[in-house]
């Protein structure tokens, strides 16, 4: 999905749920892309992109959203969690399936990413605001080192998971 479609998309969900699971919004950024373009190029960056989108749908369920809202960076929605622990395993099972990518035209430089992740209802309900935590906890993952990801509420307890 596009930002527009994703946005309205994961929006209304979040309007209409009862909040009887969690639900987690992701945003995921690939650290170092610009770098990736400017080694490599623009068409091998397109390649990099499809690849790295076509890899989010495997990870994903497909009753999840998943949406590209900016040039690397992707926004999910990860609906109806048991579980708190079920998002950090999840994060840490994605980041090292993330390892086993092989891109050829990027020899032997391997993806990584930076995931900021707000959980609704411990973090807040609404699309803006879950939207707003999200994006900081993935600003504080790129601030502390990136190939890591950072769920909102353990900002405060000062926990965040390197996945490098």
């Amino acid at each position: 999905m596009n930002k527009v479609y994703a946005e309205h998309t994961i929006s209304e969900w979040l309007r209409e749920k009862d909040f009887e699971d969690l639900q987690a919004l992701m945003m995921i950024d690939m650290d170092y892309f610009k770098q990736i373009n400017d080694t490599y190029g623009h068409a091998t960056g397109d390649q990099v992109l499809k690849i790295f989108a076509g890899f989010l749908k495997e990870q994903f369920r497909t009753t999840d959203i998943i949406g590209r809202v900016g040039g690397d960076e992707f926004m999910i929605l990860m609906k109806n969690v048991r579980l708190d622990y079920s998002i950090h395993l999840h994060l840490q099972k994605l980041y090292t399936n993330l390892q086993n990518i092989d891109i050829p035209e990027l020899n032997g430089r391997k993806l990584s990413c930076s995931i900021g992740c707000a959980v609704a209802p411990t973090d807040a309900e609404s699309f803006s605001q879950l939207y707003r935590l999200a994006d900081h906890a993935l600003y504080t993952a790129k601030q502390n080192g990136r190939g890591r990801f950072v769920i909102y509420h353990d900002i405060k307890n000062q926990q965040e998971t390197v996945l490098s």
